[in-house]
């Protein structure tokens, strides 16, 4: 069984291909605003270092969100562009549960965290026993004042925690995922979407579309189109 996995959620730009549960190929860019310019590049190359044609393909894994509201429609527009004309599996794989499941921990709480906006993030939290994650609380979109009452002390935080930092979140009381673990990767996508593959929990590629989880606010543009010199 032969996966793609599609990472657009965040920053992150990244694809990954995995055959029987291993890594044959990985492309992963941590550069602001590339995925319109590089994702359809990248899947290519991959394929192609590889030599695998779409049509071998077993399934097509996409991150469907929470993130950037651009990302997701990318990703998934790309996604979709490679499954519909060979009718490929397309299995959509919730973003935060992605995140968790990078945790370097064998048991306890896992907070996964995905800044939305100034002050304000997605979060979840799971379970972990024995590197098996159960999710049991949903998806929520908090500022940052309210993460103290919604997170369990001694959880794991991964995800987003420079920015906590930086906007002055105290991390006491709390474990904190390095780095390397708090960047997604297509693998980690592709990974989890290789289990939902195999369980036929495939998506209707008319219907399907990103988990925003909230609604799209537009910022200002910073010059006027209409009269700019």
């Amino acid at each position: 069984m032969i996966i793609l996995g599609i990472e657009t959620a965040t920053q992150i730009c990244s694809t990954a291909l995995i055959g029987n549960d291993s890594l044959m190929a990985e492309y992963r860019l941590n550069i602001k605003n590339a995925h319109a310019g590089k994702l359809v590049g990248a899947i290519e190359k991959i394929l192609q270092d590889a030599d695998i044609k779409v049509q071998e393909l077993s399934g097509i894994a996409v991150s469907i969100g929470p993130g950037s509201f651009t990302g997701l429609r990318i990703g998934l527009s790309v996604a979709k562009g490679l499954a519909m004309p060979d009718a490929i599996p397309l299995v959509a794989v919730p973003t935060l549960t992605a995140l968790a499941s990078q945790a370097p921990v064998a048991d306890g709480v896992v907070c996964p965290l995905i800044r939305s906006r100034v002050k304000e993030f997605y979060v979840a939290l799971y379970q972990r026993r024995q590197f098996v994650d159960e999710q049991f609380e949903d998806v929520h979109v908090l500022q940052m004042d309210e993460l103290h009452n919604f997170i369990p002390k001694n959880a794991l935080l991964i995800g987003d925690i420079h920015a906590l930092q930086k906007q002055g979140f105290n991390l006491s009381g709390f474990q904190t995922a390095p780095q390397q673990y708090s960047l997604l990767s297509g693998y980690t996508i592709a990974r989890l979407g290789a289990a939902l593959v195999s369980q036929g929990r495939m998506e209707d590629l008319d219907t399907l579309e990103p988990l925003y989880h909230q609604d799209f606010i537009a910022g200002k543009p910073k010059k006027s189109v209409l009269f700019a010199e």
